[in-house]
């Protein structure tokens, strides 16, 4: 029979608590925060007195889609609303036991229940385990933060196609390069990924978003150099040290320190003169 109840554990009695015999049990009041508290007294491994505290949240105990028994923590406060978990958790295992879904779906089910935060965090506990570099592990998070901040994701049900698309669209309208773009994407792909791999999802919803064409937003064209570049370059790279030595002291623009002087920046045509 499904049912739920609140768990109890033991604790050292409060050192202002006075012990009675009440019924045939052994009774502990204290003052807490200026309350009257009370609390059954039992005996502990090691002889010592110690009193029964109940837990504030619910356990929800049933029969699941294999027939074992289960203690579930729903982690309510209130009863109906521990109920309504318990309801679930008891239609999922019925679901079990007919065939309609498979134990894996169940517990992808289950799992869809726990914060994003929880999954990101085993994420990267996956990869610090492999062996990735911090440097690599460091980039995942931060985009991955920003992106889900961004994107108000709460749940991995949260994340689609269209709600990662958009937020690339409104990074493009922004300026942000392709390649930027990309790194964000490729992100939240390598999440899901891991996430279908180890039953999180049943397929990555990212899957299909397209990655921006790099190639098509160089800012620096690049060419060879000529042939009077090269020259420059080999004349600046062999006389650049010596003129330092000849470069004149000249005042700072903001005057702040009379005493205080700097060096007259080099061009290619004032060189000579500092040799």
């Amino acid at each position: 029979m499904a049912s739920i109840f609140k768990k109890t554990y033991t604790k050292p009695v409060p050192q202002s608590a006075t012990i009675e015999s009440k019924g045939g049990k052994r009774v502990a009041t204290w003052k807490h925060r200026g309350k009257n508290r009370k609390a059954e007294v039992t005996t502990g491994q090691d002889g010592s007195d110690r009193i029964i505290v109940e837990a504030k949240t619910w356990t929800a105990k049933y029969r699941d889609g294999n027939g074992i028994i289960v203690e579930f923590a729903t982690g309510c406060r209130d009863k109906q609303a521990a109920q309504a978990v318990l309801n679930d958790l008891v239609q999922r295992a019925e679901l079990v036991r007919s065939g309609i879904i498979t134990n894996d779906q169940d517990r992808m089910s289950e799992r869809q229940h726990e914060t994003f935060e929880t999954h990101f965090a085993s994420y990267l506990d996956y990869h610090r385990a492999k062996g990735t570099s911090q440097s690599h592990v460091d980039g995942i998070r931060i985009r991955l933060d920003r992106l889900v901040r961004e994107c108000d994701i709460k749940r991995l049900s949260d994340i689609t196609h269209d709600r990662i698309e958009r937020w690339l669209s409104t990074e493009a309208k922004a300026g942000k390069s392709p390649r930027t773009r990309n790194s964000y994407l490729q992100a939240v792909q390598g999440f899901c990924n891991w996430c279908v791999d180890t039953n999180r999802q049943v397929a990555n919803p990212v899957a299909k978003v397209s990655k921006a064409d790099e190639r098509s937003a160089k800012r620096r064209q690049r060419r060879a150099l000529t042939e009077d570049e090269i020259g420059r370059l080999l004349f600046v790279a062999k006389h650049r040290p010596l003129a330092e030595y000849g470069r004149t002291l000249v005042l700072p623009a903001v005057e702040t320190n009379p005493r205080k002087r700097t060096k007259e920046p080099l061009t290619f045509e004032s060189l000579p003169e500092a040799l």
